[in-house]
């Protein structure tokens, strides 16, 4: 994911980047948009609650309560505003480096190097997607519905041999002196 910053500080690079992977740079337009509402509303947010702090403090207790409804009205709008916002900064790529050649697909791609022999095979091999789909290993279009497209889900074995390596990584880190930590709520 794009920092926003970055977005916001230099728009039409990442216009430039996203539209040479093809993606429709309208996006950005759209994001910063709805970025510009989710900051007004963060202010005005923000005041509210130093006025209501203000009237709290002056013991006008009825006027605070008024306040505060109004900031759980606002606290709905950008709520509303922030999954839109983020919908569409999660279809936003990352930027190609400069020095990438930009083409129409990848058959334009430039190869800056091979190395081995590329193995002969007496059949035509498949990729890895068919060969998971086929195996019922990944469902990649229950997962499009929920996260847009270029995500899948690992069932089955390939979720277990995932789980299984996951648990590689930190038995190899534990015996480093790592200590495992997981967000919790």
């Amino acid at each position: 994911m794009l920092d926003i910053n970055l977005i916001r500080q230099n728009p039409e690079k990442v216009r430039q980047g996203i539209k040479s992977k093809n993606i429709n740079p309208k996006l950005v337009d759209d994001f910063l948009a709805l970025d510009e509402i989710w900051r007004t509303l963060r202010k005005n947010i923000d005041d509210k609650k130093s006025e209501q702090n203000l009237l709290t403090k002056k013991r006008k207790i009825e006027e605070s309560r008024k306040i505060k409804e109004q900031i759980k009205k606002l606290d709905k709008e950008i709520e509303e505003i922030e999954k839109k916002r983020e919908k569409i900064l999660y279809q936003i790529p990352n930027l190609p480096q400069e020095d990438v050649k930009i083409g129409k697909d990848e058959k334009e791609n430039e190869v800056l190097r091979e190395v081995g022999e590329k193995p002969k095979f007496d059949f035509t091999p498949k990729d890895y997607l068919t060969i998971a789909k086929k195996l019922d290993l990944i469902d990649i279009e229950r997962a499009g519905k929920v996260s847009g497209s270029r995500f899948g889900y690992l069932k089955g074995q390939a979720a277990l041999l995932e789980l299984a390596l996951i648990k590689l990584g930190f038995d190899n880190l534990i015996k480093e002196g790592f200590a495992p930590v997981v967000l919790g709520i």
